[in-house]
């Protein structure tokens, strides 16, 4: 059953990229806007958890990262998943949470994003696909300069 979300296979795959490429747009977004609490530039330590599998990673979050506003993060997500998802809705919660949501060809994707400090967030992102739901997790915080 190729079309069903599963680890390993092709759509939760996919679906597994769009939720990072949400977050690694989203996230600058968040940090970024005037009315909201802004992240610290530096090196992030980054835990996820998809399906069960978690992992770590890193990522230099730049000065120019934390400064990019909503209107053009919400174009260049757009622009990411314009082939395949149209966006239902995008909302600033508080001055340190968003949500939003895409529904795809073959999923409905929504997500929340917590600025929880400068130099902490938490995401989740909720994968539908036929009624077959999956939610990805992400945290990120600061351990240092870049």
């Amino acid at each position: 059953m190729k079309d069903r979300l599963r680890p390993g296979g092709s759509r939760s795959m996919r679906g597994m990229r769009v939720g990072f490429i949400l977050a690694a747009i989203a996230l600058p977004a968040a940090a970024g806007a005037d009315d909201v609490l802004r992240l610290k530039p530096g090196l992030y330590e980054i835990t996820s958890d998809f399906a069960g599998k978690s992992g770590k990673r890193r990522h230099c979050m730049t000065p120019e990262e934390v400064s990019r506003d909503i209107k053009d993060t919400m174009t260049r997500i757009n622009k990411a998943m314009s082939k395949d998802c149209q966006l239902l809705s995008f909302k600033q919660e508080s001055r340190t949470a968003f949500s939003g949501a895409w529904q795809c060809k073959a999923m409905t994707i929504g997500g929340k994003l917590t600025v929880e400090s400068d130099t902490a967030y938490r995401m989740t992102v909720n994968l539908d696909q036929g009624g077959q739901k999956m939610t990805t997790t992400e945290a990120g915080r600061r351990i240092g300069n870049c």
